[in-house]
């Protein structure tokens, strides 16, 4: 009698110990207690509304002795964020005012990529944001949008030219703030939405934490769009491109919100195959607005084991939805404040963009698995050889004696272009390199190329005298050396500092890591076909 008499109209309850094949899926799902309808009256039943992943709802009648209303405070509060987050949109795409800074962001970073490669002419930032999305242009200049935000201004060819020493993320972040009064006044006549904080003003702190998170765990590849369902759509990840399209393996199964659009809604049928990213934005994950298509639909065969797959991630709770920041709390709390953007006027500060929420948790640094590449490649054990010092020491001198000077980010403008030295390997497999060739270019142009003995990658062996060599044949130093092998970063940094201060010179050369090429950039030169050219 207690039991039944707290089983009343909007209680959350588990439903228990449903034995039917049925049933026994909807079991350790939470529900809650509706209002008594005429199929349950006299029958000793309940009515209980569960609401689905998908954004429709279940429901059901359940007896008395399959629901458990003692739930702990933290399984309701965690069905409460479940149930807010289902029900954020019911057309499948990110609201208007979140869609409409999404583009924002988007579109200037593409556009300011279009800057730094000065290759499309097209220059004017209106005539770029006209561009239909699927514009060869666009597709080109998506690859480099997710990765640039930790490259320097004017470096590695992802200079700034028409910004002076403002970075492409202080320019997206800057142009943010400026648009935040605007936001707010938007959020005002709109539902509002928790996460942005009162009258929407934290939105522009979110979308640097979206920014942030792009790089590492935003998802590229080709995908099955299933099916379009309320609170999103339904893709199925496609994990061996290479077979046919009916015996290609079936991967994760996700759901995605749309921007512009609900994704697949310019599909002529479904099943059928695009090639698209999705990003991580709060607990969702949104499609990027671009996509590539044949419009060849799904034989009935695939279908079926399509749509199979699709309903066991469902009622396996095993959907993707969001990214692994968001699943491990990034937005359980307000966003962390951005440091001081400068107004019109002001001297510009950069945004510190590796300490940006820095507090020492990792959920708050939004896991970035590069900053932790980067911190594992500075414990590596390395004990220099005689020859490794001779040479370095030989560079140093040069630089002595050419008056080389330390870089100074803060004073790069359009017209200095400090010398930096890339170090790449002409492509990431054995059927593209097969030959294990590494590209060396200064100040943007190839210099030279060298082979490595062992796949994957050279040794320090083999790049030290490389780089006194062009040291010796371009007649100048690089302040900075911008290589894609992490693990020779904290080595050749540490090799030609101790050069520098052997022989009392308290200048400092610089040695980063340039992250391979994206999948999307891969992706990209894929469909340029086999006598394309491919960028090191």
């Amino acid at each position: 009698t207690f039991i039944r008499s707290l089983l009343r109209e909007g209680r959350k309850v588990e439903i228990v110990g449903l034995a039917s094949e049925k049933g026994k899926f909807l079991n350790g799902r939470i529900g809650i207690i509706g209002c008594e309808m005429s199929t349950t009256t006299g029958t000793g039943r309940l009515p209980v509304n569960i609401l689905h992943l998908t954004g429709t709802s279940q429901h059901l009648a359940v007896k008395p002795q399959n629901m458990n209303p003692f739930l702990p405070a933290k399984v309701e509060q965690a069905e409460d964020r479940r149930q807010r987050d289902i029900r954020y949109s019911s057309d499948g795409k990110v609201r208007e005012g979140h869609g409409r800074f999404l583009d924002q962001v988007l579109m200037l970073n593409r556009s300011a990529v279009n800057d730094i490669t000065c290759d499309c002419d097209i220059h004017d930032f209106n005539e770029f944001m006209n561009l239909p999305r699927g514009h060869p242009v666009i597709a080109k200049l998506n690859f480099q949008v997710y990765t640039m935000y930790k490259v320097l201004p004017r470096m590695a060819g992802y200079q700034t030219g028409k910004s002076g020493n403002v970075s492409i993320l202080d320019k997206t972040v800057m142009s943010l703030v400026d648009n935040e009064q605007m936001s707010i006044d938007y959020f005002g006549k709109m539902g509002k939405w928790e996460m942005d904080g009162r009258n929407g003003e934290w939105i522009v702190r979110n979308m640097v934490n979206f920014m942030k998170t792009w790089d590492d765990e935003r998802i590229y590849g080709q995908f099955w769009v299933y099916k379009i369902v309320p609170s999103g759509t339904l893709l199925v990840k496609v994990e061996d491109p290479e077979q046919s399209t009916d015996e290609g393996g079936l991967g994760d199964v996700y759901l995605v919100k749309g921007l512009g659009s609900q994704v697949g809604e310019q599909l002529h049928s479904l099943p059928a195959i695009i090639s698209t990213t999705f990003l991580p934005v709060y607990n969702f994950l949104v499609y990027d607005s671009i996509m590539t298509t044949d419009q060849i639909p799904a034989s009935r065969a695939k279908s079926a084991r399509i749509a199979t797959h699709v309903e066991k991630a469902l009622s396996d709770q095993t959907v993707v939805t969001c990214g692994k920041s968001a699943a491990l709390g990034l937005w359980d709390g307000p966003p962390p404040a951005l440091p001081k953007i400068p107004r019109k006027g002001e001297d510009l500060q950069p945004l510190d963009w590796d300490n940006y929420g820095a507090s020492g948790d990792d959920n708050a640094n939004g896991n970035d698995d590069t900053n932790q590449k980067e911190k594992k490649s500075s414990t590596t054990n390395f004990t220099p050889t005689r020859q490794h010092k001779d040479i370095a020491e030989a560079i140093a001198k040069y630089a002595k004696k050419i008056g080389f000077k330390t870089i100074d980010k803060a004073t790069l403008g359009p017209d200095l272009s400090p010398p930096v030295m890339v170090v790449r390997r002409l492509a990431y497999t054995k059927s593209e390199n097969p030959n294990q060739m590494c590209g060396v270019s200064f100040n943007n142009m190839p210099i030279d190329f060298f082979r490595f003995e062992k796949w994957p990658t050279y040794t320090l062996d083999e790049l030290l005298p490389q780089v006194a060599r062009i040291v010796k044949q371009t007649k100048a130093v690089p302040c900075l050396i911008w290589m894609d092998e992490i693990s020779l970063v904290e080595p050749l940094r540490g090799l030609i500092k101790a050069a520098f201060h052997s022989i009392g010179f308290n200048e400092e050369m610089e040695v980063q890591w340039y992250p391979p090429p994206s999948a999307e950039e891969q992706g990209y030169h894929q469909t340029l076909g086999p006598g394309a050219t491919r960028p090191f």
